[in-house]
């Protein structure tokens, strides 16, 4: 059984946002075959008191069933008191096929706020569900998700979340690549504090088991933005990163492996792209090199460097490392003149691991 474990945190689920999420049942193959949808559930508690967390992952089950729940409940009862942090983690039995957690928080109102994050260890299925509770109907209602800093449904791409048991921060994750033995070699964290009323995101951290690299700044030192950009159209991102003044920039691709497409240290420099390919070039434009993606992989390299000598430019040119004329340069990378720029949305990036 396939177990999302994250080397950043103790206990970290497989989700996604109300929609395309599932619960409860499953076929033989273990796909999971009945729709969760969190967005629009409402769940009935009649007690007249400010519900607790047994409370909550009781009404919760009643509504959905979970195995992971249903054991922990059964093996808890009574047992949780003032709880406001609860995990599948803790129960004997670790061969269930479904994780939950859940947290509790209280806002500056005095209110409380409920969250549920319920997964399933093959990786579908998941989801991450808010509730307020209305004493007048006594019914734990849907709350718009303060967390919605999360990827496309993106090819190859788990989505994972965790609270964090000694704080009410909330992480989320895309986990692009994983080691051989089974754990994100690859993941982009987003963390999110709670300011006493909803979360707020604080920025992204990188975890690349320290793959993420050039040969001129290998510790990549002073990097403060980041972007996901998907170049070659198969919807699988480019990473794209850089200083906050934009003179160092790198862009790596994220299939079967972290590659480097292209890089620049000169600053600031240019990057212009086709439908398929990066092309980056200095401040001048004397130099540039363009490198055609495919399959999200780095493929042919085009490369122009150029300076000049007197009054004249003095240019030579390759094609994946072979020199080759003007002439045939001028054939051959003609469609370098229809390139385009593009202004990703980058984010704050908090670290790089």
């Amino acid at each position: 059984m396939k177990k999302i474990i994250l080397s950043a945190v103790a206990s970290s689920l497989l989700f996604c946002f109300a929609g395309n999420c599932h619960a409860n049942e499953t076929d033989d193959d273990g796909q999971l075959i009945a729709d969760l949808k969190c967005d629009s559930a409402v769940l009935k508690f009649n007690s007249g008191r400010v519900p607790a967390m047994e409370d909550f992952l009781t009404a919760v089950n009643n509504k959905w069933h979970f195995d992971a729940l249903t054991s922990y409940l059964t093996e808890k009862k009574g047992k949780l008191g003032s709880l406001t942090y609860a995990t599948s983690d803790d129960l004997e039995n670790d061969e269930l096929n479904y994780y939950f957690s859940s947290k509790i928080l209280k806002r500056s109102d005095g209110s409380y706020l409920y969250a549920y994050i319920h997964g399933h260890s093959e990786g579908t299925g998941n989801s991450l569900c808010f509730f307020t509770y209305n004493s007048e109907t006594s019914e734990f209602t849907p709350y718009k998700s303060p967390v919605d800093k999360i990827s496309a449904d993106y090819k190859y791409t788990d989505n994972a979340a965790s609270f964090n048991e000694d704080s009410d921060s909330l992480s989320t994750y895309m986990i692009f690549l994983y080691n051989e033995s089974d754990e994100p070699s690859m993941s982009i964290e987003h963390v999110y504090s709670w300011d006493g009323s909803s979360y707020k995101l604080e920025g992204a951290n990188l975890w690349t088991d320290g793959k993420i690299k050039t040969d001129y700044d290998p510790e990549m030192k002073n990097r403060s933005k980041m972007a996901l950009l998907d170049v070659d159209g198969d919807n699988i991102p480019e990473l794209w990163i850089s200083t906050e003044e934009g003179n160092c920039q790198e862009m790596f691709s994220l299939n079967d492996g972290i590659k480097l497409i292209a890089d620049s240290s000169f600053g600031p420099p240019s990057f212009t792209f086709t439908e398929n390919g990066v092309m980056v070039s200095d401040p001048d434009g004397f130099n540039l090199k363009y490198t055609s993606i495919r399959n999200s992989n780095p493929k042919d390299v085009y490369r122009a460097d150029c300076k000049i000598e007197g009054e004249k430019e003095i240019c030579s040119y390759f094609i994946n490392g072979k020199k080759i004329s003007k002439k045939e340069w001028s054939s051959k990378a003609s469609f370098l003149n229809s390139t385009r720029e593009i202004k990703p949305a980058f984010e704050k990036l908090l670290s790089i691991n």
